[in-house]
């Protein structure tokens, strides 16, 4: 995997430097729009292919550095609210690129999640870009679904998450699924939840089926539920993932 070495900005640097990027020819965006092109081509009548996008705040971190961009939101959030100002552009650009293609998107912002960001610095700072941007998507472009999935337990964060405007978000396995399910209950968003991927790989294929049924149990009682895996190795034994397939195949 690639790494960054040194960081694109510094707290408090001039933004006006901050190039909004062309999707079309700058760095690997073309790459990522070319392929997925090509699975849709081969897959789209199947399933939803869609553009991974790095939402606003997470794509800022990566710019700055996730800690010192933690530490400009108790120091400097006027800065810190234009630098997602900026970054919600870039988001939007190549959404719009994927979108062009006839791809959807999908927006991933854990380092938003709690403990990082506590729900009124979230509010404050987070929310107003990334609402913009979902609604972009969702109203300017039409895009139907635009799922927001960020990690860890987002429960202190559930109601801001909602008002970003997205109709697909995310129980991660360390939430309470059941609280989920509860609040979302006159809602009209899918609601995905994930099976913990150490369980997976640690699990027996009878044991899993046992969880999967437990998850299904709660997860359903949402009209709109979703059940995935997490981020799973490459060399995790096939016949794991199967179980959870069959636990899904189940009447």
């Amino acid at each position: 995997m690639p790494s960054i070495v040194t960081r694109a900005l510094e707290p408090g640097d001039d933004l006006s430097r901050l190039k909004l990027p062309d999707p079309e020819k700058d760095g690997r965006m073309p790459v990522f729009l070319e392929a997925g092109r090509r699975a849709a081509a081969v897959l789209g009548r199947e399933i939803v292919v869609r553009g991974a996008l790095s939402a606003p705040f997470s794509m800022a971190a990566e710019l700055v550095g996730a800690e010192r961009l933690l530490l400009a939101l108790i120091d400097d959030p006027g800065w810190v609210g234009r630098l997602l100002g900026r970054t919600a552009g870039i988001v939007k650009a190549f959404g719009r690129a994927f979108h062009d293609r006839g791809l959807g998107v999908i927006l991933f912002d854990s380092h938003a999640a709690p403990p990082l960001v506590p729900p009124r610095i979230y509010k404050e700072v987070v929310l107003p870009a990334t609402a913009s941007v979902i609604s972009y998507f969702r109203r300017d472009l039409g895009i139907p679904l635009v799922p927001y999935i960020m990690g860890g337990n987002t429960e202190p964060l559930l109601d801001l998450i909602l008002a970003t405007g997205s109709n697909n978000i995310l129980s991660d396995f360390p939430a309470d699924l059941a609280t989920f399910v509860s609040r979302l209950s006159d809602r009209p968003v899918l609601l995905r939840a994930n099976i913990d991927p150490r369980f997976l790989l640690a699990a027996s294929p009878g044991e899993i089926r046992a969880r999967t049924r437990e998850v299904l149990a709660i997860g359903r009682r949402h009209r709109g539920f979703l059940l995935g895996t997490g981020i799973l190795p490459y060399d995790i034994d096939p016949e794991k993932v199967v179980a959870v397939r069959d636990a899904l195949d189940e009447k």
